[in-house]
């Protein structure tokens, strides 16, 4: 009986660590991901029904010459709705594996305010799914996060994260110059091993993880 208590008191102090190490995770993330109050808004399609004719309503006007009673005529309008400002890179080079689970399902937190989809790199950008909690992306070996900063040239977002384990080459500083006239935000997460530089040497936000806890045994 004394065995299986203490098992159990193990097994809750695990699981305590785990909920520490998500919850200070977590607060990194959102240091990392807060929308840009620049970001842009995309304007996206949206179909409404109104009682009011228009010329392309050409059914509509027909019926109206007969039947001053007709059917709410549909509208083909457009609203503004707020885009995700953050675009998420993530290091799949194998000592990421162990982490990257976790960090996925905090990712899930933040719903709309990160950019769909992910991206996954190594030597070249690939697109990211997760597929039962894991991920799933077709890149080739190798770590290069110029790559990533060339993608980030082309696509503009406001704001990326990347996720790495810091063993990379130096940073292009011609890229980051780019990146910076342009007002795009970079922060990067460092896993508890990872070297931080030549990361933070190129001047790049950066934080690093704490070891991660196995929450049961």
């Amino acid at each position: 009986m004394e065995n299986y208590t203490e098992l159990g008191k193990y097994s809750e102090s695990a699981a305590a660590s785990m909920g520490r190490w998500e919850r200070e995770t977590l607060a990194l993330l959102e240091r990392c991901i807060t929308p840009d109050q620049r970001g842009r808004p995309e304007w996206k399609p949206q179909q409404a029904f109104l009682p009011v004719l228009h010329p392309g309503a050409r059914r509509s006007v027909l019926q109206a010459l007969w039947n001053p009673l007709f059917a709410d005529v549909p509208w083909d309008l457009q609203h503004r709705e707020a885009s995700g400002t953050c675009q998420v890179y993530l290091d799949v080079s194998g000592s990421m594996f162990g982490v990257m689970p976790a960090l996925i399902a905090l990712l899930g937190h933040f719903g709309a305010r990160v950019r769909r989809p992910f991206w996954g790199f190594s030597t070249e950008i690939a697109p990211a799914q997760i597929v039962a909690g894991k991920l799933e992306c077709d890149t080739s070996g190798g770590t290069h996060i110029n790559c990533v900063l060339d993608h980030l040239r082309k696509n503009r977002p406001q704001r990326a994260l990347i996720i790495t384990d810091g063993e990379v080459e130096r940073p292009c500083q011609k890229t980051l110059a780019a990146l910076r006239s342009d007002g795009q935000e970079l922060c990067v997460l460092i896993s508890h091993d990872g070297q931080l530089d030549p990361i933070r040497s190129a001047g790049i936000y950066c934080h690093q993880l704490s070891v991660q806890p196995e929450a049961t045994r």
